[in-house]
């Protein structure tokens, strides 16, 4: 998988932030989290289709269960990410990590695209 984005400037320091071992402090990144009426993006650039096919691997076992939809409908994560991938309607995987919840659009086989209301990140959660 290819280098992780934000659009934000969040994980632009990814090697040095999260390869290294050390912490953000809140205060640091809290302004990126702003409400200024837009969604945060990710980015996993440069991906294939077996990348692809790893997060919904992964994410067919997520606790709690992710949903999966096509033009709105809730589909089974039995089809495949095959099916989402060539669908030409709107296919979106949402799941949750703690309290945010995550979208997850199937644009490009190159890339994978998850966004998120920066409003639900209140802070770093302690250890």
């Amino acid at each position: 998988m290819g280098f992780v984005e934000s659009t934000h400037g969040v994980c632009h320091a990814r090697t040095a932030v999260i390869e290294s071992g050390s912490c953000m402090k809140w205060e640091q990144v809290a302004s990126d989290f702003a409400w200024d009426g837009s969604w945060r993006d990710i980015y996993v650039l440069n991906t294939s289709e077996a990348d692809w096919q790893r997060v919904w691997d992964i994410l067919r076992e997520w606790s709690p269960p992710a949903n999966f939809s096509v033009s709105g409908n809730i589909e089974s994560m039995l089809l495949g990410v095959e099916a989402a991938l060539e669908s030409e309607t709107a296919s979106l995987l949402s799941f949750y990590v703690g309290p945010i919840q995550l979208a997850c659009h199937f644009f490009s086989t190159v890339e994978i695209e998850f966004d998120f209301d920066p409003r639900q990140v209140s802070g770093i959660p302690e250890r």
